[in-house]
């Protein structure tokens, strides 16, 4: 049975020149794509914001409240996520608009048929903090990895079905950032990889709007909860990769 796969890309209806600038680098790859609109926060009612967005969740989940910009770029991929489901996809490629294709990058998507495990979100591009790999299997080109911990940034991934419908179940009602929920993602059942090395790269320069509008404003931080939560965090962590490192020496 023939799969089913688009690639999705966000972006903001007035940013324009980002739309072509990422048109220009999948068109040079040979990747064809459906553009989702983003969501700009600064315009949402109060009353739309909290739809999804919960002040009650935040005070606990995370250290300062979310700006508009943040809960916009979380809604932006809710949708994309709610766009798989509709389109009956097997996994989709979901991308934000301030990245740059690598050579490779459409035969790293030909590679999810060729994994072996269960995943449901798979990350092609990192932060500049290279995120060490914890468990490496070898594909055709590169290797699928389990990080240490999830990379911060939503640029690039691959999102299957089962994400998708795991990801809008959990995200019903949501407090953190999405990159920082995602790395919390034992809270969601979600298998989350990376594939090495990187189909997508940041582009410099370049910055996405909904990445610009969702940067963390300098809101009064909560210091206390922000140690917890980091406390809390590493315990978990640790604990849950241990559990999964073991589940796939088992697979």
């Amino acid at each position: 049975m023939a799969v089913k796969f688009k690639t999705y890309l966000i972006n903001l209806e007035k940013s324009s020149d980002r739309l072509k600038k990422a048109q220009d680098e999948l068109d040079a790859a040979g990747i064809t794509f459906e553009r989702i609109p983003a969501v700009y926060g600064p315009d949402l009612s109060s009353e739309a914001l909290h739809e999804r967005y919960s002040s009650e969740l935040n005070q606990y989940q995370y250290y300062k409240n979310l700006n508009a910009g943040e809960i916009g770029c979380f809604l932006s991929h809710r949708r994309a996520w709610q766009q798989i489901l509709n389109d009956s996809l097997d996994y989709a490629l979901v991308l934000e608009d301030d990245f740059a294709v690598e050579p490779f990058a459409s035969d790293v998507l030909l590679l999810a048929g060729e994994i072996k495990q269960k995943w449901d979100y798979i990350k092609l591009i990192d932060t500049t903090r290279r995120r060490k790999s914890i468990w490496e299997q070898p594909l055709t080109r590169g290797s699928l990895i389990v990080f240490d911990k999830l990379p911060a940034g939503t640029c690039a991934q691959l999102v299957s079905r089962s994400g998708a419908e795991k990801l809008l179940r959990a995200t019903a009602k949501f407090g953190r950032p999405i990159d920082i929920d995602l790395q919390h993602w034992w809270e969601k059942g979600i298998d989350i990889f990376g594939i090495t090395p990187y189909a997508f790269v940041k582009q410099r320069g370049f910055a996405s709007e909904i990445d610009v509008i969702g940067q963390r404003k300098k809101e009064r931080r909560r210091a206390l909860r922000r140690f917890v939560n980091q406390v809390l965090f590493k315990i978990r962590n640790a604990r849950e990769n241990g559990k999964r490192l073991k589940s796939l020496k088992l697979t």
